[in-house]
């Protein structure tokens, strides 16, 4: 309803504006073809218009200009069409239940209405007596309200003379309306207003669409009659059995406009630019509702380019497990999963980077199921997309979290990795808050340990937190999400390929010199720490005698072969540095730290364009333990 709610409300205001224009410019002018064109025309328009969606991206690092500041008005309501599904289990009618049903009932009383009136019309064709004309049937009657036409039949007034001068010109009347093929017009609006009857707009327009019939009839029956006789066959034709006392509410009546229209008629000549403007004002409403701005963020450029991996995309929940809800019950986890999951597989670009899902709609899948699902695909890497719940109504959890599985399981390590290359990634590009390290549950989460590859499971934010669940709701939050996790899957992906390449290097020695840049410098000795240095820093980390690296590496958690570090980037949030000087490296790593330790924590790795034989490591703080720092500022 919100959806049909929102296109009622761009027609009405697209028919307000073709109707303003139409009432400054075009109404009670003599170019009646024109303007009965004009009505049918921009009622059409008014209803095509809104559905039709031209998009003109646009980039959110760029300001707007005028032009796309003023698309951005009239089309900003299209954000909210991009809402994931709603499902209730309350079995009570909502309010918005309520209103569906109120405007279906008027709908069906306006339809039981146009049926009445046609089965009046063929009552009277029926009950009549009927002379064929040529292609016109003429029907002889007394009802009421004649004579009138109606597609081929001429309803005639038997109290009205046909051979006498105002009844000649009474039927050719009725004839211009049968040649123009008028009553199409009535039915066509009379059927728009059954769907669109909320729309006072369209209402005026068949109103001023009936004057305008008459109007063409008029003139055309005029010719070259005198206009004060040819007024007094208008009072004969509309009230055949009434007189017209000096009191009668005449002067408000429409035939006022037809006898003021018959004069004008005479005297008046047809006028082009009111007409030739309305070309301008068309287009304007049509750019303005069609061509919609769409926001973009420049997502980076597939880097990843070795193997062909397959990756996993897992929606939580689905079918009868609806997972976690808002309170109301409105929205469900499951729903908003499988729309993000849907997102990431549109907006992968890689092709080495194969995305498959588990679930593709709204179904149960079982734990096992999902685990086998992934073996059958063998699949290398497996990414369940879940949604928070706050275990109480008054509390307000926020965040996103990324779980592992627990230390038993042989993928932990592995899964780790990726957790942090996630969190990594959401840290540096998402609204909500964070938690810095995997999570692991003390009930181990059966879907993660099950798997033989590397799985993580993220929570996305909170379902029953209003800020949390508005990031999946909208476009742009959904596209961040999914960017979000592509980019990491790309840098996992691009790490262990470096990994293998280095491994496998034919000259694999053990570069002897990092080049470091940090943020932010602690260096540390036995006795004093220096101040925090801040900006620049760049240096040589040497070791003792330039001797090949005998250092052990940790990298997330991890020892890593210090091997792999020939010719390669590392980008660390954090990062420690022990020599061979510093005993608590060995107290804190055992007898494989006596040549000191590098620990690299929220750390991804890649491979140097330009191997120069160095590793750069990029880190955004590091605390230095006792060592020989050549450093310039």
């Amino acid at each position: 309803m919100p959806v049909l709610l929102l296109h009622f409300l761009k027609i009405t205001l697209c028919s307000g504006i073709f109707l303003g224009y139409y009432w400054v410019a075009l109404r009670n002018k003599i170019y009646h073809h024109y303007n009965r064109f004009y009505l049918l025309a921009t009622v059409i328009i008014s209803l095509i218009v809104p559905f039709i969606e031209f998009n003109f991206y646009h980039n959110t690092g760029i300001d707007s200009n005028g032009a796309v500041k003023i698309l951005q008005v009239v089309t900003s309501g299209n954000e909210y069409l991009d809402e994931v599904i709603v499902t209730t289990r309350n079995h009570q009618l909502s309010a918005t239940q309520w209103l569906e049903l109120f405007y279906l009932s008027v709908c069906l009383i306006l339809l039981l209405l146009l049926v009445q009136g046609l089965l009046r019309i063929r009552k009277l064709y029926k009950q009549n007596e009927r002379i064929k004309v040529e292609n016109v049937c003429l029907i002889n009657t007394t009802a009421r309200n004649t004579p009138f036409s109606f597609m081929r039949y001429i309803f005639w007034n038997s109290n009205i003379d046909m051979n006498s001068a105002d009844g000649k010109l009474i039927f050719k009347h009725e004839l211009v309306h049968i040649t123009q093929n008028h009553t199409l017009d009535k039915i066509f609006i009379n059927l728009v207003l059954i769907i669109a009857w909320c729309n006072p707009f369209f209402w005026i327009m068949r109103r001023e669409l009936n004057m305008i019939h008459e109007f063409i009839a008029d003139e055309q029956s005029l010719e070259e009659k005198d206009a004060s006789a040819f007024a007094a066959m208008i009072l004969k034709a509309a009230y055949p059995l009434q007189n017209f006392p000096i009191t009668n509410q005449f002067f408000y009546s429409p035939l006022k406009r037809r006898l003021a229209m018959i004069i004008k008629n005479q005297h008046s000549k047809a006028g082009y630019l009111s007409r030739l403007l309305a070309l301008p004002v068309c287009f304007f409403i049509i750019s303005a509702f069609t061509v919609k701005t769409k926001f973009f963020t420049p997502t980076i450029t597939p880097f990843y380019d070795g193997d062909a991996i397959n990756v996993v995309i897992d929606a939580g929940h689905g079918g009868n497990d609806f997972g976690a809800q808002t309170w109301d019950g409105s929205y469900f986890e499951k729903d908003i999963s499988l729309q993000l999951v849907k997102k990431i597989q549109e907006m992968n670009k890689n092709k080495k980077i194969n995305i498959i899902l588990s679930r593709s709609n709204d179904v149960y899948v079982s734990p096992p199921q999902r685990v086998d699902f992934t073996k059958e695909k063998k699949a290398d890497l497996f990414i369940s997309v879940h949604l928070g719940a706050s275990d109480k109504k008054n509390t307000i959890n926020s965040g996103v979290a990324v779980f592992v599985a627990k230390n038993e399981f042989s993928n932990v390590e592995k899964s780790k990795v990726l957790a942090s290359v996630l969190i990594s990634e959401f840290k540096t590009n998402s609204k909500l808050p964070v938690i810095a390290n995997p999570v692991q549950r003390e009930r181990n989460i059966w879907v993660l340990g099950a798997n033989e590859c590397p799985a993580v499971l993220i929570e996305a934010g909170f379902i029953n937190n209003k800020t949390d669940l508005e990031i999946p709701q909208s476009e742009k939050g959904k596209q961040s999400i999914a960017m979000n996790i592509l980019n990491s899957i790309e840098k996992y992906a691009d790490s262990k390929t470096n990994f293998k390449d280095a491994a496998e290097s034919e000259n694999s020695n053990v570069a002897d010199t990092f080049k470091i840049k940090a943020k932010k410098l602690v260096v540390k000795n036995n006795t004093h720490s220096s101040p925090e240095k801040w900006g620049s820093f760049e240096g040589n980390f040497q070791t003792a005698n330039k001797d090949p690296l005998k250092m052990m590496v940790v990298f997330n958690g991890r020892k890593m072969d210090n091997r792999l570090l020939k010719s390669v980037t590392i980008h660390s949030k954090f990062a420690k540095i022990y020599t061979e000087k510093n005993t608590g490296a060995i107290e804190q790593y055992g007898k494989e730290a006596v040549n000191g330790v590098i620990v690299f924590e929220e750390a991804v790795i890649e491979k140097n364009k330009n191997p120069k034989g160095n590793t750069l490591i990029n880190i955004d703080s590091a605390v230095v333990f006792d060592t020989v720092v050549k450093s310039s500022y």
